[in-house]
């Protein structure tokens, strides 16, 4: 007997048996089913149950794992919404309300008053309410083991790791010098590079950093380590050679009725390649089994002989190639590991890249299974997966451990996925998970679910899609992809069948009342991908003014592969004012606003930046807050730039005398408090001084975004340089502005479409092109072989064929996938424009689709959109910033020493420098000065003369007074250390040191000018201190970095 669960939109069966513990549920659930509701009921039905006693909830016994927050929110609110409908009764109508209370075999008082409960215990509990992106929960399991990591309980988790990859690579470079095996290294590297590879470039560092970085990226998402096989570059330096000698042989015994075809590549190819050669430059001749002769002629047996030769020379030589092609980036990488563990274990750091990785090293260590995975593992009961095609097989073994031992006391788990939708397999997302996990857990209650009903799409849009992705028409489609492969592809009935099982339960039905919809597909050609373009965009703003009679711009998507082409996209509607929010107009990067301030940054940096100072006075920000007009700067910026280059004329300094007043007002002191104030606060007060966040309220959420990116980063880059560059180099996906919907056309990837919805769904370029990536990872005992496929070599070995045969199915698949969620979003309406060109030549997506251009169904009637009676938002005043630069002026500005640009530079260096040295009594004193110039190399990459600095240090520990700061026999060194006024205002010390009866107070200054700003900041911590250590001898010192000079302030001649 089974009862059948419905909520309106969604339903399915629970059975009886299905209650029974322990238990594996796979639900497989297409494009709009309802996973997320699934998941959501499971969680609810976990918590009432009759197998509980009415006061027990286990909320800690529960962890529901998924990929994104913005999903682990979304089920966060559907739990709680359902939580909310059963304790107040507020059901949609009453047979939402029987089906759903009849899903949890508990009586409708009962499960009222349990819901209550629950959401109390909620309130109360919150932390026990796992929901959560499976990186988070990785993360707080590392957390509780960081000893075993070599690393603190509050390690920082960092996004970024280029830059830490690079540093690390020139850790390793300048070992070079001195390690003979690090020099022979990079000298087997650089033969492989000019000589198997062909590569002519003079700046191979860049080469390597790239394919480390993707290295670096696949060593993390998988399992083991990689490494290099015996094959040397010598070994394939003779083998080329011994190919070349035996096509010259073969030259001088060619037969007559030699195909002349062949004759001339061959001479070709030996003209052009004297002592080496690019496999790709090989002619194709060469993979034939029969040597190339004309009709009616004979081949001598000593050709036959020689040609088998060749042919299996060239053979071994793809193969040795393919899998030794990485071998001394693997070495080059491995090298690159130790320096950056050793670089992250001291700046306390672990990559997200590399959580999983580092999990399942832990999890390695036979003799040592962290307590945490122990205790863990005995407390959660019940698992709840989301979008498990896309989980990684490293994912997965990190908690396996865990989902063995609930199931071994009569847990469960319960994963809901979509083999179509699977298209992260870029990042490690795994599809075959699901079918291996069902093999993995035969023993248990294992229970298979298919929702196969669309609540999202109307019926047309359902039928369009079912007959797209049919077995019919996807194998019609494989044929004509093998007619346009036919010369590289020979897909046999298992690769087929791989194809159709991802989608043979594509087929859907649609809800009852959902019986309208439209959709339309066209094919556009034309002479070139320019003319394509014109036609597409014009079509496409056509497409758009007919919508706006009968949708909102809101209701309106448009669907891309790539960003460039969400960027084309979002210019054409731009250019005709059509309101857009797509990643380029979300993106700080591209707001102009921010772009004014980044040019100020810019010239605050360097003021001799004339582009830079020009732009930002020439922006709305500085124009609506000085008064001037745009006519003024535009005719003072070209007068200036009249005057020719005689002698260099800085831009800043003519704009100085000329605009005095707005110069002092505006500009002049965060000319002079750069690099002494910290970047956030700088921002911020440039902020407040031009009013920019009121005098633009439209962008506020930039400015806000653009103020949280900063102080995310400011302990990495902290300094104006640093940032900028940072800014410069960083991911377009860290910089967008969430924004609440507004009345715009929607541009997104398709990528980021996944999970989302729209009534009507655009997509301009539909594209299917299939690109397979050249480096491919295989598994091997444990150990990670790196091999390259690519065509050329598929032309002459079968075994390398195969492979990148295999490879062409995965990526075609993933395209495939990805068509599949494009296809799916659309609620009322589709349009599809199919340009007869792709990236790499035809578009193999027009045989998916029999006609040319098709419609079906009917455009939906005229909903007057603009009739809608609209709920004005509430007006939120814009935040105010307060002018942080008076109140840090007396800690971080020196007015005397801002006329000497250099040595501010230099004066601060040394002191982030000395703020890496703490006590040195009894430690290796150059030991630690090179660890703290390694630092700052880090945190300063453009310093080119360490040595100087080395240099200063030494003379300072030569100083018999200022060593004796530096070695403290008895007594505590603080660095850096904050104190509190009685006013609640921080102040930070340099140097401080505790010792037995006594107190010093240390603080570096630049120089001797203005001291008396420097006595009265002094007076002011000792007066502090004072109060902290009332029993002990408090004395100031200033120590003056230009010439090592110290001066000691007495407090009692200055009445503190």
């Amino acid at each position: 007997m089974s009862i059948r669960c419905t909520k309106s939109k969604r339903e399915y069966d629970v059975t009886p048996q299905q209650s029974q513990f322990p238990q594996v549920r796979i639900v497989e659930a297409s494009a709009g089913s309802g996973k997320t509701y699934a998941l959501a009921k499971r969680y609810i039905q976990l918590l009432i149950t009759p197998c509980l006693k009415p006061e027990e909830i286990p909320l800690n016994t529960i962890l529901a794992i998924t990929f994104t927050n913005k999903a682990a929110i979304e089920m966060k609110e559907r739990i709680l919404e359902f939580l909310k409908k059963i304790a107040l009764d507020k059901f949609e109508d009453g047979k939402e309300k029987e089906n759903f209370l009849a899903s949890l075999h508990v009586d409708k008082e009962a499960a009222r008053k349990k819901s209550y409960k629950i959401m109390d215990y909620l309130t109360k509990n919150y932390n026990f309410f796992q929901v959560q992106t499976i990186d988070s929960f990785i993360n707080a399991i590392l957390s509780g083991c960081a000893f075993r990591l070599d690393l603190s309980a509050n390690f920082k988790t960092e996004k970024y790791y280029g830059d830490y990859l690079a540093y690390s690579m020139d850790k390793l470079i300048d070992k070079a010098g001195a390690d003979k095996d690090v020099l022979n290294l990079f000298h087997n590297f650089l033969r492989h590079y000019l000589f198997i590879e062909n590569k002519s470039g003079w700046f191979p560092k860049q080469d390597i950093l790239s394919i480390l970085k993707s290295l670096y990226s696949k060593n993390n998402r998988f399992s083991g380590r990689f490494v290099r096989n015996h094959i040397e570059v010598k070994d394939l330096i003779s083998l080329k050679k011994y190919i070349l000698n035996l096509m010259t042989d073969l030259t001088g015994n060619l037969p007559g009725g030699t195909d002349k075809r062949f004759l001339n590549s061959l001479s070709n190819f030996l003209e052009r390649n004297k002592e080496g050669f690019d496999i790709d430059d090989i002619p194709d001749f060469f993979g034939r089994t029969d040597f190339p002769i004309n009709k009616n002629h004979e081949v001598p047996d000593n050709v036959r002989k020689l040609w088998q030769r060749i042919g299996n020379s060239i053979k071994e030589l793809c193969e040795l190639e393919s899998e030794s092609a990485y071998n001394y980036y693997v070495d080059i990488l491995n090298e690159v590991l130790r320096e950056l563990k050793d670089i992250t274990t001291r700046d306390d750091v672990l990559f997200l890249e590399a959580l999983n990785k580092e999990a399942q090293r832990l999890l390695d260590e036979k003799s040592f299974l962290p307590e945490l995975y122990c205790r863990l593992a005995t407390r959660f009961k019940h698992f709840l997966i989301d979008e498990f095609q896309d989980t990684s097989r490293l994912q997965w073994e990190n908690l396996l451990v865990m989902i063995e031992e609930a199931l071994s006391t009569d847990g469960s788990l319960f994963y809901v996925g979509d083999k179509k939708q699977a298209i992260y397999r870029f990042r490690g997302g795994e599809v075959s998970l699901i079918e291996s996990v069902k093999e993995h857990f035969p023993a248990f209650n294992l229970i298979p679910e298919t929702l196969n009903k669309n609540y999202r799409s109307q019926r047309e849009i359902v039928e369009f899609n079912n007959m797209v992705f049919s077995k019919e028409n996807l194998t019609g489609f494989i044929d004509e992809v093998k007619n346009k492969k036919k010369d590289s592809l020979e897909f046999g009935d298992s690769d087929i069948k791989k194809i159709l099982d991802i989608f043979e339960d594509s087929r859907q039905d649609y809800k009852r009342d959902e019986t309208e919809g439209y959709v339309r597909s066209g094919f556009i050609d034309g002479k070139n991908n320019e003319e394509i373009d014109e036609i597409i965009r014009e079509r496409i703003l056509n497409l758009l003014e007919d919508l706006k009679e009968r949708f909102s711009l809101k209701d309106i998507a448009l669907l891309a592969r790539k960003n460039n082409e969400v960027a084309l996209l979002t210019t054409w509607l731009l250019e005709k004012d059509i309101p857009v929010e797509s990643e380029k107009t979300l993106n700080i990067k591209e707001n102009p606003y921010i772009k004014e301030l980044i040019s100020f940054l810019n010239f605050l940096n360097s003021p001799i930046d004339n582009l830079s100072f020009a732009s930002f006075i020439l922006g709305d920000i500085f124009l609506k807050t000085s008064g001037l007009t745009r006519q003024e700067i535009h005719d003072f910026v070209f007068r200036i730039q009249g005057k020719g280059d005689e002698e260099k004329t800085y831009l800043y300094r003519e704009f100085r005398k000329e605009f005095l007043d707005v110069w002092e007002s505006l500009i002049e002191e965060f000319f002079r408090s750069v690099g002494f104030v910290p970047l956030y606060e700088l921002v911020i007060s440039i902020l407040s001084r031009f009013n920019v966040v009121q005098g633009f309220s439209d962008y506020q959420g930039f400015f806000m975004k653009f103020l949280e990116f900063i102080k995310e980063h400011e302990d990495e880059h902290s300094s104006i340089s640093s940032f900028l560059e940072f800014f410069k180099k960083a991911p377009d996906e860290d910089l967008y502005v969430n924004v609440t919907e507004g009345n715009s056309v929607k541009i997104l990837t398709i990528h980021k479409a996944k999970g989302l919805e729209f009534p009507v769904v655009i997509i301009p370029f539909l594209e299917l092109n299939v690109k397979v990536e050249q480096e491919v990872v295989l598994s091997n005992n444990g150990n990670l072989n790196l091999i390259r496929i690519k065509k050329g070599y598929a032309n002459f070995s079968p075994r390398l064929a195969r492979l990148y045969r295999e490879e062409y199915l995965k990526y075609l698949i993933d395209e495939l996938n990805s068509i599949y969620v494009a296809l799916t979003r659309a609620k009322d309406e589709l349009y599809i424009f199919i340009p007869a060109k792709a990236e790499r030549g035809a578009n193999l997506a027009g045989a998916l689709f029999p006609e040319k251009d098709f419609e079906r169904g009917k455009k939906s009637e005229h909903k007057n959109p603009h009739d809608k009676e609209e709920i004005l938002p509430i007006e939120i005043p814009p935040s105010e910033y307060k002018d942080w630069i008076p109140l840090l002026r007396d800690e971080f500005i020196e007015e005397g020493i801002l006329k000497d640009r250099d040595k501010i530079l230099k004066g601060e260096v040394l002191h982030h420098l000395l703020s890496f040295i703490g006590n040195l009594h009894n430690q290796d004193k150059d030991l630690v000065v090179r660890e703290a110039l390694e630092k700052l190399r880090f945190q300063y990459p453009s310093l080119s003369n360490l040595e100087e600095y080395a240099a200063t240090i030494n003379k300072l520990l030569e100083n018999k007074d200022l060593r004796s700061y530096l070695e403290i026999r008895d007594g505590e060194v603080y660095l850096e250390k904050e104190i509190v006024d009685s006013s609640g205002n921080t102040k930070r010390i340099d140097r401080l040191i505790v010792k037995q009866g006594e107190v010093l107070i240390i603080d570096y200054k630049s120089s001797k000018e203005n001291n008396t700003a420097y006595y009265e900041q002094m007076l002011q911590y000792m007066k502090i201190i004072r109060e902290i250590y009332p029993d002990l001898n408090v004395r100031g010192i200033l120590v003056y970095l230009d010439d090592l000079s110290t001066e000691e302030i007495n407090a009692k001649d200055r009445n503190v």
